[in-house]
C-alpha cells in the first residue's frame, strides 16, 4: 500500500510526512513484521506521530503505543475496496490482487523474479494452492498501470481462474488518515 498511501499523504499540502516502506516478504511472517514496526516505532515514537498502515490480519503485531495510529481494516483488499463491509460481499471464492501484488505475484508466490518464465512444476503448484479459489479480482486504483492488469491476466491464466476487475478507491486510507490527525 505504499504507492496509495503515498498518494494520501500527498494530499495533506501543508502537512510534512516520512514514509517508511516495510519489505512484503514480512507478509509471511508476522513475527518480522512486529520486530520490524516494533524497532521503528522505537525510532520514531518520541519525536513524531505514527501512523501505521496494516490491516487486521496483523492484529497480533503489537503497536499499542501512546502516538501510534493503525488501521482497523481487515486486510489491504478490505482498505483497497472500500472498507470490511465491502470486502465482505464479495470475498467468497475470491482471491485479491493489489496493484502491488499484481505487479510482483512471482516474486511473492514462487520467489522468482518478475520477469522469469514459469516451469510446469511451478505452474502446477500455484494451481493446486488455488484450487479452492473460484475467481481472482484485480483492485484497480487510479492510475492503473498497463502492466499491472497484464500481470493480472497472466496469473489468473497460470492458475486457470476468471479475471475480474474492480475499482478500488483510497477512502478508507483517507479516513483513517484523517482520524489520526484528529486523534492527537
Amino acid at each position: 500500500m505504499a504507492r496509495e498511501m503515498s498518494i494520501v499523504a500527498r494530499e495533506k499540502k501543508n502537512i510534512p510526512f516520512v514514509m517508511q516502506v516495510i519489505s512484503s516478504q514480512c507478509h509471511r511472517n508476522p513475527v518480522a513484521l512486529r520486530n520490524e514496526i516494533n524497532k521503528l516505532v522505537s525510532l520514531f515514537k518520541d519525536k513524531m506521530q505514527i501512523f501505521v498502515a496494516y490491516g487486521k490480519c496483523f492484529l497480533h503485531v503489537g503497536t499499542n503505543y501512546l502516538g501510534v495510529y493503525s488501521l482497523e481494516d481487515l486486510n489491504c483488499a478490505s482498505i483497497l475496496i472500500g472498507g470490511d463491509s465491502e470486502y465482505e460481499k464479495m470475498s467468497a471464492g475470491t482471491y485479491f490482487l493489489t496493484p502491488y501484488l499484481a505487479m510482483h505475484w512471482k516474486e511473492y508466490f514462487l520467489g522468482k523474479k518478475d520477469n522469469s518464465q514459469l516451469d510446469q512444476k511451478s505452474i502446477k503448484r500455484l494451481e493446486r494452492w488455488f484450487e479452492p479459489i473460484e475467481r481472482i479480482v484485480k483492485i484497480n486504483i487510479e492510475p492503473v498501470g498497463e502492466s499491472e492488469n497484464i500481470l493480472a491476466k497472466e496469473f489468473s491464466s497460470v492458475i486457470n481462474k476468471p479475471l475480474i476487475y474492480h475499482s478500488g478507491n483510497l477512502e478508507v486510507l483517507r479516513r483513517e488518515y484523517n482520524n489520526f490527525f484528529q486523534a492527537f
